[in-house]
């Protein structure tokens, strides 16, 4: 594995929500002459975001070599309240149709107490009011403009997920929770 030196990095501040996106270029194999044409991998380190209930140890198994990488993540209960949020924010004006695959994706792992906790906080911390009903807030949006990013969102993923079917799901799974 490869990837461009430090003084190459692009340090990016994100506007919404604080932090800082380290961004690389990577690849396996030789570098390529012109390292634009590669992958790029991005870092994003937020700061000061309330994680609920706490960062998680985890473990993952290398894929090149022996042992495993120990890292501390975000539980899903907080990774969901982060996505929602924007969803919340910015209703039908939202273009963050990877959001709903991940919001699809995570839901039903959720535990509906912690989620309501992290929703809490998040929101709380980044100022914004919580609706009253997730679910029948995402049923009164328009799903167009995420729509339209859905097939650049998931081109990676096989078989291409249904949008109507993903965004249908992260409203039921909501409603079961009560949120």
């Amino acid at each position: 594995m490869w990837f461009v030196f430090e003084s190459e990095v692009e340090l990016v501040t994100q506007s919404d929500y604080g932090g800082t996106r380290l961004q690389y270029r990577v690849g396996l194999g030789i570098p390529p002459k012109d390292p634009r044409r590669s992958q790029i991998f991005n870092l994003d380190i937020g700061t000061g975001d309330p994680v609920t209930p706490g960062p998680k140890k985890e473990k993952t198994r290398t894929t090149l070599g022996e042992g495993d990488i120990s890292w501390r993540v975000y539980p899903i209960e907080t990774i969901i309240a982060e996505k929602l949020h924007p969803l919340a924010k910015l209703g039908s004006d939202n273009s963050r149709s990877k959001d709903i695959f991940d919001l699809a994706f995570y839901l039903p792992n959720a535990s509906s107490e912690i989620l309501r906790k992290a929703i809490e906080k998040t929101f709380t911390y980044r100022g914004d009011e919580i609706p009253k009903s997730f679910s029948a807030f995402l049923e009164s949006i328009d799903r167009g403009m995420l729509r339209r990013g859905w097939k650049a969102a998931t081109a990676n993923i096989q078989p291409t997920p249904d949008f109507d079917k993903a965004f249908d799901t992260i409203i039921a799974r909501l409603r079961s929770l009560s949120i």
